[in-house]
């Protein structure tokens, strides 16, 4: 079971949007807690889900997504669907492109059905001391430049790096604004304690505990590429005997990144045994 504000960081939609089709019947949470009130979902409902916001940037009430949904639309009538709306799409303004964008993603992890095209790999990541920043930034295109400029106050203070970098989102929920991100490097016990990136941040020394971790690797030429890597994992642990445990999403960046290639890191989920 995943809590709500798990399932919204994974899936990309936030708890409000979650809380709202609660309310009106197109997605309910998998249980509830009757004492603290607390919604849980499943990996399975991430299907429902992909359809529910497919629908919607097809321009559909969300009544109309219900009775769609009731229907029991078939992958192959959603597609044809879907393909309609992207070549009305081509016809109009420029500010209709990011939609047409969310309809081929959402469309990609629907034709997936229930295959997992990830390798998940569950570890033991022992404890690990960082050279780590944390700030809110505005937005997910603010997270390349902090990290880049982290890997080059690294480099400029001649610090080899005990491990690849990596990126700890703390936010708890998918969110559009207002993520609140760590971009760290592993250290060597004797390196720094702090590290000035300009004359108003500064990196400091942090002990990042140890955690059992299921993983798999992404390569992202697309933001849908993370919430895939995501749906693989949170299927492939529900069917294997874990559940996602407390604590933050990893990226660890495995391969340094080309430019005009895709993105490549590891996604780990914090897991313990159910």
């Amino acid at each position: 079971m995943l809590k709500i504000g798990t399932f919204s960081q994974l899936t990309g939609v936030t708890v409000k949007a979650l809380r709202y089709y609660d309310r009106v019947g197109l997605l309910k949470p998998a249980e509830v807690d009757r004492f603290s009130g607390y919604r849980y979902y499943t990996a399975a409902q991430i299907d429902r889900l992909n359809r529910i916001l497919a629908l919607k940037d097809l321009g559909l009430s969300l009544e109309e997504i219900g009775q769609v949904l009731d229907a029991h639309i078939s992958a192959a009538e959603l597609r044809g669907m879907l393909r309609l709306k992207a070549v009305q799409l081509r016809h109009s303004i420029a500010e209709e492109q990011a939609r047409l964008d969310r309809v081929a993603a959402r469309l990609r992890l629907i034709d997936r059905d229930d295959a997992l095209a990830a390798e998940v790999v569950v570890r033991q990541i022992p404890a690990q001391q960082l050279l780590s920043y944390r700030e809110v930034i505005a937005g997910p295109w603010q997270i390349k430049p902090l990290f880049a400029r982290v890997a080059a106050a690294i480099e400029t203070h001649r610090i080899i790096p005990a491990g690849p970098g990596l990126a700890l989102y703390h936010h708890g929920e998918y969110r559009e604004h207002d993520l609140d991100i760590e971009v760290a490097f592993p250290v060597l016990p004797d390196g720094p304690h702090r590290l000035t990136l300009d004359h108003e941040r500064v990196m400091r020394r942090t002990t990042l505990p140890a955690v059992q971790v299921a993983t798999t690797i992404c390569r992202m030429q697309a933001q849908v590429d993370v919430f895939t890597a995501n749906r693989d994992l949170c299927i492939w642990i529900a069917e294997n005997g874990y559940r996602i445990s407390d604590g933050p999403c990893r990226e660890v960046y495995v391969e340094t990144p080309v430019p005009g290639e895709p993105l490549i890191f590891e996604v780990q989920l914090p897991v313990e045994e159910a």
